[in-house]
């Protein structure tokens, strides 16, 4: 596994506060997303093997010359037997070689998947996605390029972030695929199969997969995204809702690449960069403060946190609700606002929706 430099934030106590805004999101940046993360588990039931082969998700972009990707991968291997899993890229055009550039990532094979989704978070979001040297640097017009495989033996996972960029002299025409192949040591770049069908669960539940041109997202107030969520000092405690399903689900299905075989929607944003815009008013006569914390609201939360353009540290794992991080304590002057921003990255294996909780200290 990736090691991760940040450390841990304490795990605080807090009120049990019921969201009172749930927070609307506008698309941030403009680097390709890309989430594979179904069938999330490879097995027999889950998944159809053509030729040894299986595309388990896939992207095309043409007319551009150079394309930022980030990839949120996220795959159980239960077939009974080890897998090969990579990234490849299928040079569609006739003419420029694509150039494949600025490979970072956080991409591990390993049982303990809880832990690896914590180590990635902390990564995308403290930006220390470690340096990858792709397989295939230069792809010619008509071939097929590996950017990076695993080994991922049964019963593990494999799992994280990746970055790069493509770019060519002349427009890009080209498709990015996530493979696996029941044969260890085969070849991911003679896989040119269709995306295999997404598997759902008797009781209709699945797992997202997709592709957006924007990989993280803004939290606003207000529908129109042109005013940040603001707490007044001594007003009591106010929780606002982010990864919320509802007012922020920006990843979904219908809004994808490909959108009759992508599938649900990344409401939990694994893989994204959240940033919650805070405006902390003090009305009164005398300085205020305040500590914000961020804090689950669904199942267990984990992940990463960021107070402005401070330091990043990991989010451990939160009972939903009542346990949180302390993301700052801000003293506010009389009769001033502070505006302020509250980054966050949800870790692969954990649970949404989260909440920022903001407290005054009388």
């Amino acid at each position: 596994m990736i090691r991760c430099s940040q450390s841990d934030k304490p795990i605080k106590t807090v009120p049990n506060v019921a969201p009172q805004v749930h927070v609307y999101g506008r698309k941030s940046g403009t680097t390709r997303f890309f989430l594979s993360d179904n069938p999330e588990t490879i097995s027999s039931a889950t998944t159809s093997f053509t030729n040894g082969f299986a595309t388990l998700w896939h992207d095309t972009v043409r007319g551009r010359k150079r394309v930022q990707y980030r990839l949120f991968v996220w795959h159980l291997n239960q077939t009974g037997a080890p897998i090969t899993f990579g990234v490849t890229v299928e040079n569609a055009s006739c003419g420029s070689p694509i150039r494949v550039r600025q490979v970072k990532h956080s991409i591990g094979v390993i049982a303990d998947f809880p832990a690896l989704g914590r180590c990635s978070a902390k990564a995308l979001l403290g930006r220390t996605l470690a340096p990858l040297i792709p397989d295939d640097r230069s792809i010619r017009g008509g071939q097929t390029g590996l950017v990076k495989e695993w080994l991922v033996p049964d019963g593990e996972l494999v799992g994280g972030v990746m970055e790069f960029t493509l770019s060519s002299p002349k427009e890009l025409d080209y498709r990015v695929r996530t493979v696996a192949a029941t044969r260890p040591g085969a070849d991911l770049r003679l896989n040119h199969t269709p995306v295999v069908p997404a598997y759902r669960t008797a009781e209709g539940k699945s797992h997202p997969r997709g592709s957006w041109d924007f990989a993280d997202i803004e939290g606003f107030a207000d529908p129109a995204c042109s005013q940040p969520v603001t707490y007044v000092a001594g007003s009591g405690n106010m929780s606002f809702a982010i990864h919320n399903g509802g007012n922020d689900n920006l990843m979904t299905a219908a809004s994808s690449y490909d959108p009759a075989n992508a599938e649900a929607s990344n409401k939990g944003h694994y893989g994204v960069i959240y940033k919650l815009n805070l405006a902390l008013s003090n009305p009164h006569p005398r300085r205020k403060t305040v500590t914000v914390y961020l804090t689950g609201r669904g199942g267990p939360y984990a992940g990463a946190v960021r107070w402005n353009r401070g330091r990043t540290y990991g989010v451990p794992r939160l009972s939903p609700a009542v346990q949180a991080v302390e993301a700052a304590t801000v003293t506010i002057p009389a009769r001033r606002t502070v505006t302020c921003a509250v980054y966050a990255s949800t870790a692969g294996a954990y649970s949404t929706p989260a909440a920022v909780l903001c407290v005054t200290h009388e």
